[in-house]
């Protein structure tokens, strides 16, 4: 959480609370579970997904915002949500849990 928190511009850092940009986080894990996409004994194991999976940035930020009101967030500004979720993909590929651009395969 703390990688994703400093990764934010400083506008969406004072609108949002630790807490809930960890109800964000929350949200984006769920909706990657709800898919498949992580392992199931998560710790120290790479993915078995053989084929390429793309997600489509725009529909999951429409997730993630409607399961923001449902994580009692309140999203002062939709852009917030998108620097969110940018910022928890760069943390996913530092880490080396998720692959290369679709647009680089």
């Amino acid at each position: 959480m703390e990688f994703v928190s400093e990764s934010l511009p400083e506008n969406t850092q004072a609108r949002l609370t630790s807490t809930e940009v960890r109800a964000l986080l929350l949200g984006h894990l769920n909706w990657m579970s709800e898919r498949d996409l992580m392992p199931r004994d998560v710790i120290d194991r790479r993915q078995s997904i053989d084929t390429p999976v793309v997600a489509d940035e725009t529909a999951l930020a429409a997730y993630l915002l409607s399961e923001s009101v449902a994580r009692g967030v309140d999203v002062l500004d939709d852009v917030d949500v998108v620097f969110v979720l940018d910022a928890h993909n760069a943390y996913l590929a530092a880490i080396g849990a998720v692959g290369p651009q679709a647009d680089s395969l």
